[in-house]
């Protein structure tokens, strides 16, 4: 992983749900890494620069009824 090539998609608090986004985004074919955050002991989602848009609109999507919905910060 080039790191210079990766961009923050999500910050969350907890190491489950760093895992929950992670699985939904491979699950739809977006690569992914999981750093600590620097700011807050966090975990911060990375993708590829050009897949930040389309994870963020995937996380960032309306529920519908019977789904799971994990709204993003």
């Amino acid at each position: 992983m080039n790191a210079n090539s990766y961009r923050k998609v999500i910050s969350v608090s907890s190491t489950l749900q760093a895992v929950t986004v992670q699985n939904t985004l491979e699950m739809a074919g977006i690569p992914v890494s999981l750093t600590r955050s620097k700011n807050d002991g966090g975990l911060d989602i990375l993708t590829p620069e050009e897949w930040v848009v389309e994870a963020r609109g995937l996380l960032n999507s309306e529920a519908r009824t019977g789904e799971i919905f994990m709204g993003g910060r």
